[in-house]
């Protein structure tokens, strides 16, 4: 039956007292998933990648300079940027969080795997905020 099948998804988490910034950290997780499988469930989820984005994650290997172009680019297409950050990620104010946590839990999943961005590579920060002041009030 359904209740016996793990339904699971794969966000990227990131959580700021300012919402813009959680975004932009969201998006730098996002920029690096584009090179490593994410196009094919995006087609599959028929969200039509702009071609210039998929182009370049397709004809380049990722590195910073590669990255940055494909920030660029992203952030010239905000319709699919938005749509991405709104979809896929966990991000903005802790409050934020809470909200989307919720909604996770009621759409069915129940399984969560997370990857977590944080400034200056203070994962811990936001694995603490995360674990401690979000899944408490999500629950």
């Amino acid at each position: 039956s359904r209740k016996d099948l793990d339904i699971t998804s794969w966000v990227t988490f990131t959580v700021n007292s300012d919402a813009n910034v959680a975004r932009e950290f969201a998006l730098d997780g996002l920029t690096e998933k584009l090179w490593s499988g994410a196009k094919s469930f995006l087609s599959a989820a028929n969200i039509e990648i702009p071609s210039e984005i998929d182009r370049l994650t397709t004809e380049y290997e990722m590195n910073h300079e590669t990255i940055e172009k494909c920030k660029k680019l992203l952030l010239e297409n905000p319709g699919f940027t938005d749509e991405l950050i709104d979809d896929f990620t966990i991000s903005g104010t802790a409050e934020d969080c809470i909200q989307k946590m919720k909604y996770v839990a009621n759409s069915g999943i129940n399984k969560l795997f997370s990857n977590p961005i944080a400034p200056n590579r203070d994962i811990e920060s936001v694995v603490d905020v995360f674990l401690c002041d979000i899944v408490p009030q999500a629950s």
